[in-house]
Parts: structure tokens; C-alpha cells; sequence
């Protein structure tokens, strides 16, 4: 599977980061300030994709709002792997953005 880095994947993915355990509404926030002009569905369709591909998990505690947290697949959670050549000290969007991560199955 291969993904696009779109704007909103990578804001989206840079809002995790900064605030794990986030609703829609928190993500939606947090993407709107780093991307003013950005529609909410974008942001839903980037965390429905980006759970898709593995790179997010989704949570939904008994009578609360889901909440979204980065995956970590360099552990082999939901059987993703990550190459992260030489990126030990950045984020999944950071390395993302600059080729440093390809995520595969």
C-alpha cells in the first residue's frame, strides 16, 4: 500500500505526535492551526486512512468519542513494518515528509 503524504495525512500525523490519545475534534484543532484552510472532512478522511494503513489506532472507550494515537509499527503491530533509514530521532510525519519512511505490508 502506498500512500500519499497529503497536507492534512501530515498535519494530522503531526498532531498525534504532539497530543496522543485525541479525539476528531482535538485533531481537527490541531490541523487547523497548522493548516488554516483545511475542510473536516479532509481531517476524517485522513484518520480513517491513516488507521487504514496501520499508522494510527483507533480507541473507543464505553460512552466516549473515539480517540486516535499514532501505532508504532517499527514493533510490528498490525504486521506493518516501517523503514526508517537513519531516522531514529524524527517523527513518523517528519520522516515521512523528507523519504524516510515507507510503510508496507
Amino acid at each position: 500500500m502506498t500512500l500519499q503524504p497529503t497536507r492534512p495525512r501530515v498535519a494530522t500525523l503531526d498532531a498525534l505526535h504532539d497530543q496522543p490519545d485525541s479525539t476528531a475534534e482535538d485533531v481537527l484543532r490541531a490541523v487547523r492551526r497548522q493548516l488554516r484552510r483545511v475542510s473536516d472532512q479532509a481531517v476524517y478522511d485522513s484518520l480513517r486512512t491513516l488507521t487504514d494503513a496501520g499508522l494510527l489506532n483507533c480507541s473507543q472507550p464505553t460512552g466516549r468519542p473515539p480517540r486516535w494515537s499514532l501505532n508504532n509499527p517499527a514493533v510490528g503491530t498490525s504486521g506493518w513494518a516501517v523503514d526508517r533509514s537513519d531516522s531514529s530521532r524524527c517523527s513518523a510525519s517528519a520522516c515521512w515528509r523528507v523519504g524516510l519512511l515507507t510503510v508496507r505490508r
